[in-house]
């Protein structure tokens, strides 16, 4: 789907008249000859990609064989990097070890968009606290 923002609050009263079906047909070219180029474009990086991560692969091995976690030369600097990833398996042990322990620093916070619009609804406009609210629409053109 692609989406294009509009503001909602100007009116397209004025706008000239236009032929729908020609303006959907020349979307729908841009959007596959895009959507080629990018696919060729992947297909020209895919060997640098990979010849990119078998390097990145050779650095990590030399520099734990010579027990650094950097290495500078004239050429450029090399340097382990350590990521993180917590994936929550399951989310209601998670939920309850959290609240039952007020271990609130585990948790990450956001706002849950279709939620705050229901609250929104149903308190007269008015929103929780702390949020920032906004509305848009878009459009999405979808082959016949």
């Amino acid at each position: 789907m692609t989406e294009t923002r509009q503001d909602t609050s100007q009116s397209n009263a004025t706008a000239p008249p236009m032929n729908i079906e020609a303006r959907i047909e020349q979307y729908l070219a841009i959007r596959d000859k895009m959507d080629d180029m990018k696919k060729a474009h992947e297909a020209e990086l895919a060997p640098y990609k990979e010849a990119k991560k078998l390097m990145e692969g050779m650095f990590l091995v030399w520099l734990l064989e010579h027990k650094s976690t950097s290495n500078t030369t004239d050429a450029g600097t090399v340097h382990i990097l350590e990521k993180l990833s917590a994936t929550i398996e399951d989310g209601d042990a998670f939920r309850k070890f959290v609240i039952a322990n007020e271990a609130w620093h585990l948790i990450d916070w956001k706002a849950n968009a279709p939620k705050v619009d229901e609250h929104q609804a149903a308190n007269g406009g008015k929103l929780p606290p702390g949020i920032k609210f906004s509305r848009w629409r878009t459009t999405s053109v979808r082959r016949s």
